[in-house]
């Protein structure tokens, strides 16, 4: 009950969250914040089954990432072309976004390794061998030399592919899962949701664990970007029954955050 003497509890929440909407705008006004996101999920043949919740983990992504005041440019079941030409707008909407911008990198699907490098896997990718995947699929330092000559003040790359490799054992290459990304350029952050030479779960739920977890803790204020992503691996590593651990790479020179800390 409201005496009159105060606010009561729920105006008081009420009025935090309008600030942190506020302080989030203000932030993004400040410094531009730009992000694709691409979830692919209607795989087909007989070694690309559909996946039940890459889709699902794109809008809930692209919405988390809305209210951390990022314009979001989303992608859906695309095939190769598509998906090349969404990477290229995003690297154009970051050249004009200028150098004080954040761009962000989000992907839900497939992916897989040869040779060291890492690959994302569109709609209708036709793979026999790990030697297709140069032609069939696209590598992630693709999108990161996007991100690079996009010339932003930070970059960030959150890979959700580990989910199974697509390639039978008897075709398959030394690794599975993704590569290790090494990566010189500074203020670079790059999130895998698991280990890289291993597998990640699609989930039961909704979502995966891993989109999960992120979605709930990016928008905690006043965490930075390796706070953030400490909780997402501790909660991934119980909602899995300590069956994956997520990874993570930062060449950042100051603390980020998706939420500024309250005044």
């Amino acid at each position: 009950m409201h005496t009159g003497r105060g606010m009561s509890f729920t105006h008081w929440a009420g009025a935090i969250a309008l600030a942190l909407v506020i302080l989030a705008g203000a932030r993004a006004e400040a410094e531009p914040r730009v992000a694709l996101v691409i979830g692919n999920a209607g795989y087909s043949g007989s070694l690309l089954q559909p996946l039940k919740n890459p889709i699902n983990d794109a809008k809930l992504m692209a919405a988390t990432l809305k209210k951390a005041g990022f314009k979001v440019l989303t992608a859906e079941n695309v095939g190769l072309r598509e998906m090349k030409i969404a990477i290229g707008d995003f690297g154009a909407a970051l050249v004009e976004a200028g150098p004080s911008a954040t761009g962000l990198f989000f992907f839900a699907g497939y992916g897989a390794q040869s040779e060291g490098a890492s690959y994302l896997l569109p709609i209708g990718a036709k793979l026999r061998r790990t030697m297709d995947l140069k032609v069939e699929a696209v590598a992630l330092d693709m999108v990161m030399k996007e991100m690079h000559f996009g010339g932003s003040a930070v970059n960030i790359a959150i890979i959700d592919a580990g989910r199974s490799d697509p390639l039978p054992s008897s075709y398959r290459g030394p690794g599975i899962g993704l590569a290790e990304i090494r990566y010189a350029d500074p203020n670079v952050f790059v999130g895998y949701s698991t280990v890289p030479g291993t597998t990640a779960l699609d989930g039961g739920g909704a979502n995966s664990p891993y989109v999960s977890a992120l979605a709930d803790a990016l928008l905690t204020p006043g965490a930075d970007i390796h706070q953030v992503f400490e909780k997402v691996r501790r909660d991934v590593y119980r909602a899995t029954d300590q069956g994956q651990v997520t990874w993570d790479s930062s060449t950042l020179m100051q603390p980020f955050y998706f939420l500024p800390p309250p005044s």
